[in-house]
């Protein structure tokens, strides 16, 4: 991946973290799926996707977040 896009991808990841601390999921999630777009198998995006999904009551949506993380 170009340094270009492993840049936005960190910053997609950094704005999610602000909307997710600060109650707006909608935003937090659309952030952390641009992000998984550029990188589908970054880790970190898809852990924060998981614990998104988890927080709203989304169980076998952030199992597959997860799942795809590595994470059992």
């Amino acid at each position: 991946m170009a340094d270009s896009n492993k840049e936005k991808v960190e910053q997609l990841i950094q704005d999610g973290l602000a909307h997710h601390d600060a109650g707006d999921v909608g935003q937090a999630r659309d952030a952390y799926l641009q992000a998984l777009e550029l990188e589908p198998e970054n880790a970190k995006a898809l852990d924060l996707a998981g614990l998104l999904c988890m927080q709203c009551g989304e169980p076998a949506a952030a199992e597959e977040f997860y799942s795809s993380a590595g994470f059992k």
